[in-house]
């Protein structure tokens, strides 16, 4: 399938790249390739039977929530967007580094590392923090961190004053 520089998903603005399939593209005149992100051209010259590694993620964690009898909520729904496009941009940095290589020679003629090692960090950390969002077990079986923490807080401090009440006593 060709590239067509000149197509835009439905309603969306130019730059903004949420893997849209061919059959929601409209033509709009003037729209140069150099306009479009690179996820939004590869999506589309991938074609409507590949799967990014952001789509395959989410179908993973849909699949997981639907073995536990779960649904994601809106925000659920709003975070594995986030997710699936942060899955979309660390594979595409992640090819581009294995092209480029982890390290650029600058002007001096020293090795550098590649700008691009920040970014993977970074989407890897924007992918971890909406993953972490998303609830995968059912309410009454989970407890947040916070609470974890609070309640081993809690039970560390009374056994410490059990301790106490017990050498002086």
């Amino acid at each position: 399938m060709a590239i067509e520089p000149n197509l835009l998903p439905a309603g969306k603005a130019p730059g903004i790249d949420l893997l849209p399939r061919p059959d929601q593209m409209i033509s709009i005149p003037n729209l140069t390739k150099e306009s479009l992100s690179l996820t939004t051209v590869y999506n589309h010259g991938m074609g409507k039977n590949m799967k990014t590694a952001g789509d395959k993620l989410v179908e993973d964690i849909l699949a997981d929530l639907a073995a536990q009898g779960l649904r994601p909520d809106s925000r659920e729904v709003a975070l594995l967007a986030r997710a699936r496009h942060a899955a979309n941009q660390l594979a595409e940095l992640e090819t581009v580094l294995d092209t480029d290589g982890s390290t650029y020679i600058d002007k001096n003629g020293r090795a550098r590392p590649s700008p691009l090692l920040s970014e993977i960090r970074a989407q890897a950390t924007i992918l971890a923090r909406n993953l972490g969002g998303i609830q995968m077990t059912a309410p009454s079986e989970a407890k947040s961190i916070a609470h974890q923490r609070a309640g081993a807080a809690s039970w560390r401090a009374r056994v410490a004053r059990e301790a106490q009440r017990d050498e002086a006593g």
